[in-house]
């Protein structure tokens, strides 16, 4: 989701993709060599899009598993298991009163 943001907003591809383009442009036409010039544009946006890609998927799977993100929440979820758990093993069992 967030990755579709970054290449499709406006202010990113106005500044990168439009930026990169440019400037391929302008190299290319003093050098001659479109095909390097474009394949290192390729290159440096694929180095800014799949890092970010892969660093939102694992996100996306602990957000989805339900582990907290902060370790604030993670203690708190901590404590809140011991408790649960000090809670049921402590539990004497109620017998039923028969009618």
């Amino acid at each position: 989701m967030l990755v579709d943001l970054l290449k499709s907003t406006s202010l990113l591809v106005t500044v990168s993709a439009a930026e990169l383009m440019s400037e391929g442009r302008l190299i290319t036409s003093a050098t001659f060599r479109a095909l390097e010039v474009y394949l290192v544009i390729a290159g440096i946006y694929f180095a800014l899009c799949y890092p970010l890609s892969q660093l939102l998927l694992l996100l996306e799977r602990k957000v989805r598993s339900g582990v907290p993100l902060s370790p604030w929440r993670r203690r708190r979820l901590r404590a809140a298991r011991a408790l649960l758990a000090g809670e049921t093993a402590g539990a004497v069992p109620v017998k039923e009163a028969s009618a």
